[in-house]
């Protein structure tokens, strides 16, 4: 089993950047590929799960856990909701392809 910290969350370096997903997932991307295992289950806890959605899109692990999927990834509606903020709806239409 392995965990990290993606950078700019956690105890991670925190350099006055932009953070992304798609920056998360190349982050992950680049770990399963210096690990060089094929049998490889991701694991991704909210936000996660989307960061772990974009990694496997190349990676083709084995399989992928998703916990507490972020922003109700289950309803195209959810993005026309006010009580959703800028940043969960982004999460929501990149989740749903929007």
């Amino acid at each position: 089993v392995h965990a990290f910290d993606l950078l700019g969350l956690g105890l991670s370096e925190k350099p006055p950047m932009e953070y992304s997903i798609e920056l998360w997932a190349e982050q992950v991307k680049d770990f399963l590929t210096k690990l060089g295992t094929e049998n490889v289950v991701l694991v991704g806890n909210s936000f996660g799960s989307l960061i772990s959605l974009l990694a496997a899109s190349e990676q083709r692990p084995k399989g992928i856990v998703m916990l507490n999927c972020a922003v109700g990834m289950n309803n195209k509606n959810m993005v026309k909701s006010p009580k959703m903020n800028d940043l969960q709806r982004f999460f929501a239409k990149l989740a749903l392809g929007l």
